[in-house]
């Protein structure tokens, strides 16, 4: 089954921000690792772990954010969602 629900501004707003903050540390860890495997260094170590505990706070916040969101939305957590944070909508399909 899929369903389109419409978010209002505030839950859209903070949804997308925190999507975002997330998908930084994702990809800036991503980037900080590579560099890392090509050097070595104690300083890329570092780096990994003091940005590897802000993502994965960020993550947590997420994903309980977005879950506390879809409880209250549709009564569960979906297999699949897309949000566009455009439209202000997130694609349900479970």
């Amino acid at each position: 089954m899929k369903k389109t629900v419409k978010l209002n501004e505030k839950d859209s707003m903070l949804i997308e921000r925190l999507f975002y903050i997330n998908k930084s540390y994702e990809s800036l860890l991503s980037v900080i690792s590579r560099k890392y495997f090509e050097e070595n260094s104690s300083d890329y170590r570092e780096m990994i772990e003091y940005y590897r505990s802000l993502y994965q706070k960020a993550n947590i916040e997420f994903t309980y954010t977005k879950n506390t969101l879809f409880e209250s939305l549709l009564g569960f957590i979906p297999s699949y969602y897309e949000f566009d944070f455009y439209k202000q909508e997130v694609v349900c399909e479970w």
